[in-house]
C-alpha cells in the first residue's frame, strides 16, 4: 500500500475533503443549539487537524521516506519536521 502512489494521491483527497467539510461547518454553525454547536466545533477542529497529518504524510511519501512514514503516526501534529531531522526514528 505505501509503495502506491495512487494511495498517496487517496490521502491528498481526503485531506482536502476534511478542510472544506471543516470550513463548511465553521459557516453554518451559527444558530446552532449549544451543546451541539460545541461538539461541531470540536469536530471542525479534529478534522482540520486530521486533515494537516494527511497532507504532511503526503509530503514525507513524495519524498521517498518510508522509514519515516512508519515513525510518524505516532507523531503528534507538527512533529513530523522533527522526526524528519533524527535518522534513527525507528
Amino acid at each position: 500500500m505505501l509503495g502506491e502512489t495512487r494511495t498517496w494521491d487517496l490521502l491528498l483527497d481526503l485531506a482536502w475533503r476534511l478542510r472544506t467539510s471543516s470550513h463548511l461547518v465553521d459557516r453554518q454553525i451559527t444558530g446552532v443549539p449549544h451543546p451541539l454547536a460545541n461538539a461541531a466545533a470540536e469536530l471542525r477542529v479534529t478534522s482540520l487537524s486530521l486533515a494537516e497529518r494527511l497532507m504532511q504524510m503526503h509530503a514525507v511519501l513524495k519524498k521517498g521516506d518510508l522509514d519515516l512514514v512508519r515513525c510518524s503516526p505516532s507523531a503528534q501534529v507538527g512533529q513530523i519536521e522533527a522526526i524528519e531531522e533524527e535518522s534513527d526514528c525507528l
